[in-house]
Formats: C-alpha cells, structure tokens, sequence
C-alpha cells in the first residue's frame, strides 16, 4: 500500500506529522519509509541505465578473450617456427619478410575463424 502526498515544504519537515496522521487513521499501520518521487523514479529507472550496460560489456569481454586467444596461438605458432624463420634468413629471407609470414597465417586463421563463426550463427538463426 501507497500513499502519495503532495508537497510544499521539504519531505524531512513533514516525516513526523505523515507518520502521526497514518497512526491516527489506524494504528495498526506501519509506515515503513517515506521516499520522495525523485528517489523513487531514480531507483527504478536502474534496469533501464543496467542493461544497455550489460549489452555492451559482454561483447566487450568476449572480444577481449578472443584477442587474447589469436595472440596466444600466434606466439606458440611463432615459437615452434623459429627453427624455421632462422633457415629461411640463413638462405636468403630479408628480416622484414619473417612477419609478413606469421602475419599472413595468423590473418588466414583469424578470417577462417570468422567465416566458421558466421556461418554457424547465421545458419541455425534461420531455423
């Protein structure tokens, strides 16, 4: 139950005589806590500000642990190549050709990935 009272003075002032008149219309009703509108319009409009908040910082997590996980597979896959990067310099290779190598196949899976990830939302998403 709710009592709505329209105001002049400030709520503070008035919190004792809201309370006394309460009690004088029935005494076995407790008033619980008197909250002007502004605090109540405040606090319920916390779902409103909470979900756009979670729309954008789940997708946000999830973008930053895939980051992390491409530049994982990168530095494993550019540690058991150094064998390799170091015999193509040996015969030849420029220096500025080696990251062009790890880069070209880090893009190749990464665009992979995307295709594979696309085409398994898009997919079933029709259905």
């Amino acid at each position: 139950m709710s009592l709505h009272v329209r105001l002049i003075r400030p709520p503070a002032a008035i919190d004792t005589e809201i309370r006394a008149i309460v009690s004088e219309l029935d005494p076995n009703i407790a008033v619980a806590g008197l909250r002007t509108m502004d605090e109540v319009v405040s606090t319920s409009g916390f779902s409103a500000r909470f979900v756009p908040l979670l729309t954008a910082l789940f997708p946000g997590a999830g973008l930053l642990l895939a980051a992390i996980d491409v530049y994982g597979l990168l530095a494993v896959q550019v540690a058991q190549r150094g064998r390799e990067f170091g015999v193509r310099m040996a015969l030849g290779a420029k220096a500025q050709d080696i990251p062009w190598l790890v880069v070209g196949r880090g893009a190749g899976v990464a665009l992979l990935g995307c295709m594979l990830g696309i085409s398994l939302v898009v997919g079933p998403g029709r259905f």
